[in-house]
């Protein structure tokens, strides 16, 4: 293959470019359509189709959530434990994933923004959920308050 394009290039004498990779794809474990590539939303799918729960081509996080618990509800009272067994042990580990890298995140731009690191530790034993305190803080981040005004606001019910 080289040689032939040496060939044409030297034919027509032109002079040759680099040729464009294509962009690596952006792959966000926290965006909006991230769930759809995981093996819990590629055993929920033909699930939820067996058990009629409708699911949108590319349901929200939230909407794959609810489906999740619905078809789980309809596998047990069918007698189906194994398959209900299998795809709450899937959607465990992928929460479980996806928190962690909240949780990354999350640390990683406190720790950007000159928060001290007991503010990390104050979130992470609080009870307010991973996604909701990095959704708060990313709102709130520019806003040059106090450490103790960004505890407040972060952890407020």
């Amino acid at each position: 293959m080289s040689d032939l394009r040496s060939q044409l290039i030297a034919k027509l004498g032109a002079t040759p470019t680099e040729p464009e990779l294509a962009a690596p794809r952006a792959n966000d474990a926290l965006s909006a359509t991230a769930h759809i590539d995981t093996d819990w939303f590629r055993e929920l799918t033909p699930l939820a189709r067996q058990c009629g729960v409708a699911l949108a081509n590319q349901p929200s996080f939230a909407a794959a959530q609810n489906a999740q618990h619905v078809v789980a509800k309809k596998l047990k009272s069918a007698g189906r434990v194994r398959e209900r067994a299998a795809l709450i042990d899937a959607f465990s580990r992928y929460t479980k994933h996806r928190e962690k890298k909240v949780w990354a995140r999350l640390k990683a731009s406190l720790t950007v923004a000159g928060q001290s690191p007991k503010l990390y530790r104050a979130l992470k034993s609080g009870a307010v959920p991973a996604e909701t305190l990095l959704n708060r803080w990313n709102r709130i981040k520019d806003k040059g308050w106090s450490t103790a005004d960004v505890r407040t606001e972060l952890l407020r019910s």
